[in-house]
């Protein structure tokens, strides 16, 4: 939990630096050479960016276009999703995202989920772990505000309105605070890579020798489970497991 504690605060602090944080002059660099169709230069000149460890949405959305033009497919898929690490709800990455992955050639029915299930990851996924750490901390000052005017206001009616407020967000804290800790734990325990290999097969034990199951391809996105030597264990959406090359897919 302390741990937990440390990297929302570290969330809230730096989460919204993105752009001011880029060095200009390339950002510029590269988004006049996506305007003249140069897709290869403005790759690298917003690879060269994150090359600096510095992150932003417009970098990962830019460099996935620029990929998605050029029919890198797993590429495109790849910056896309890097983009919704940082903002799960942004409209147009989600619009482009779908596009790129309709040049997949896998298509796998992701496994049903129950009723409560699909609720909770739609809630929880909607918005980024900030969002969620950021609604909970102003809960939890407005729990204090309200416990303010209830001790230090001697009119009864108003004492009755601020201890029932009071009430009520500690209880929408308490459940902002658990929605955090979920995207949290989403994010931390879960591990998705995207597979580049242009076709590459699902093995059942982490060997060249072993059976393989399916045929995988460049693109499709997997959930990471266990590594072992040169072999990562993985997920498909539709909760078949097996195992791939670790050269095969690239971890977001």
């Amino acid at each position: 939990m302390k741990r937990f504690l440390s990297i929302l605060v570290w969330v809230i602090g730096f989460s919204y630096i993105g752009l001011a944080q880029e060095p200009t002059a390339l950002f510029k660099q590269a988004a006049t050479a996506y305007s003249q169709e140069d897709y290869k230069q403005a790759i690298k000149l917003y690879e060269s960016i994150l090359d600096q460890e510095i992150e932003s949405v417009s970098v990962y959305y830019n460099l996935a276009n620029a990929h998605y033009k050029l029919e890198n497919v797993a590429e495109s898929i790849y910056y896309y999703e890097k983009a919704l690490q940082l903002a799960p709800n942004d409209q147009d990455v989600l619009h482009n995202l779908e596009y790129a992955e309709q040049m997949r050639i896998d298509v796998i029915q992701e496994a049903d989920l129950t009723g409560m299930e699909k609720i909770k990851q739609r809630t929880i996924n909607k918005f980024s772990l900030s969002f969620w750490a950021w609604l909970s901390i102003i809960s939890a000052l407005l729990v204090v505000l309200c416990g303010v005017f209830y001790f230090f206001n001697s009119k009864s009616s108003v004492k009755r309105l601020s201890f029932s407020f009071g009430v009520l967000f500690v209880l929408v804290s308490l459940i902002l605070f658990w929605f955090a800790h979920l995207r949290y734990a989403e994010i931390s325990d879960n591990e998705y890579a995207v597979i580049f290999a242009e076709k590459t097969a699902l093995l059942a034990e982490p060997n060249k020798n072993s059976a393989s199951s399916i045929q995988l391809h460049a693109g499709t996105k997997v959930k990471v489970l266990d590594s072992f030597n040169s072999y990562v264990k993985i997920e498909l959406p539709n909760d078949q497991q097996g195992w791939l090359s670790q050269g095969d897919l690239k971890n977001l």
